[in-house]
C-alpha cells in the first residue's frame, strides 16, 4: 500500500550503469504523519516495514511497473530513525535484473555517516 503524505520524494541522480541502475533521492518525512501515534507516542520511530515500502516505491517509479517483494536474504535495521531528528534522509536504491520478471536490489537509507537501515532483496514484477 503507497504510503500517501508519509514523505515527499526528491530525486537527485539516476545512474545507469552496464549492468545496474543506481538512484540516489532524498526523502523528507511528515513528523506529523498518524503513523507516528501509535509507532510511538511522544517517540516517534519510522518502521521497518515503511523504510522497505520507500524503497519498493522508488524502485517501482524508475522502473514504471508495480514490483513484490519475494525475497529479502538481508535487512538490518541499524539505527533508529526518529522523524523529529532526521526530516530529510537519503535513500540509495541499486538493482540489477537478474532474470525477466526478476530484480534484485540493494538499498540503504542514511544521513551523513549514519545508516538506519540496508536491504537486501528480491523483487517480481507483475508479469
Amino acid at each position: 500500500m503507497p504510503l500517501s503524505d508519509f514523505y515527499q520524494l526528491n530525486i537527485i541522480s539516476v545512474q545507469s550503469l552496464t549492468d545496474k541502475t543506481k538512484i540516489e533521492a532524498e526523502i523528507i518525512l511528515n513528523p506529523a504523519h498518524p503513523i507516528f501515534k501509535g509507532h510511538f507516542p511522544n517517540l516517534p520511530v519510522v518502521p521497518g516495514v515503511c523504510m522497505v515500502q520507500i524503497v519498493k516505491e522508488i524502485a517501482e517509479k524508475q522502473l514504471q511497473q508495480k514490483l513484490f517483494l519475494s525475497y529479502a536474504s538481508n535487512i538490518k535495521f541499524l539505527s533508529v530513525l526518529n522523524p523529529e531528528v532526521h526530516q530529510r534522509v537519503n535513500v540509495e536504491v541499486q538493482w540489477m535484473q537478474s532474470i525477466s520478471s526478476e530484480y534484485a536490489i540493494e538499498s540503504k537509507l542514511f544521513f551523513g555517516e549514519v545508516t538506519f537501515f540496508k536491504m537486501r532483496a528480491n523483487f517480481l514484477t507483475n508479469q
